[in-house]
């Protein structure tokens, strides 16, 4: 079981329940045919769900988890043992920008940085997710952690950040072509078009629909497998 507290047991219990006991990334399917993943970075790490699987799948890899809620990043620690590469600030698609204002939630896994978020869909009383204050955090791109860490390609790249998703791809286009494996959950239409946009050139993608909708019926958030173009 995933270690947190008890006001994070309910996040962390479904975090595990669907990232690792339904495997709703594919991981196990993704090692059956390709056991070459080496380098591999988490971004919206949460309660490290994905990280702890990837340890578990991928043993001789380098992970890079990135999460810039402090008590988050506490759990992926002891989650992970402490032998990750641990990124504490917001992955976002501005370099210059140091810090951003930071949105905490009822909902743990809706944390997000200010602006991005699908508000209309998601804090909709059927939804249930709220905005309950916010923090300024630090921030940094995609491009600066792999440089920082030494990281020449990635072999894969999970992202979900609830909405920040299409600017950090946009951010790292000069890195896409070394990135082998993405898997994104994207938030609204808007942020999926961008991602379209973003991979067209460089990854071959395969889309499945989520749950939530936007005001016109169309699927609000759905998950994104991107292999890189041979």
């Amino acid at each position: 079981m995933l270690k947190a507290n008890e006001e994070l047991r309910l996040c962390a219990d479904a975090h595990e329940e669907e990232v690792i006991t339904k495997d709703s990334y594919g991981l196990k399917a993704l090692l059956e045919r390709d056991k070459d993943i080496k380098y591999i970075v988490d971004i919206g790490a949460n309660i490290g769900a994905f990280s702890v699987f990837c340890q578990r799948l991928f043993p001789d890899a380098k992970i890079i988890a990135c999460e810039p809620e402090p008590t988050m990043m506490k759990y992926i620690k002891e989650n992970t043992d402490n032998k990750l590469i641990y990124v504490e600030k917001a992955i976002i698609g501005d370099a210059n920008l140091k810090e951003i204002k930071f949105n905490i939630c009822k909902w743990q896994g809706n944390h997000h940085v200010d602006g991005v978020f699908n508000k209309e869909v998601y804090c909709k009383p059927e939804v249930g997710s709220e905005i309950m204050f916010s923090v300024t955090l630090p921030s940094t791109d995609l491009v600066s952690v792999l440089k920082e860490n030494n990281f020449t390609k990635i072999d894969l790249l999970k992202i979900d950040t609830e909405g920040a998703e299409p600017q950090i791809l946009e951010s790292s286009k000069s890195f896409l072509n070394t990135i082998r494996h993405i898997m994104i959950e994207w938030h609204s239409q808007k942020d999926l078009a961008r991602i379209k946009e973003a991979l067209k050139d460089t990854h071959n993608c395969t889309f499945v629909d989520g749950y939530f909708k936007e005001a016109d019926g169309t699927p609000a958030n759905g998950n994104i497998v991107a292999e890189l173009k041979v």
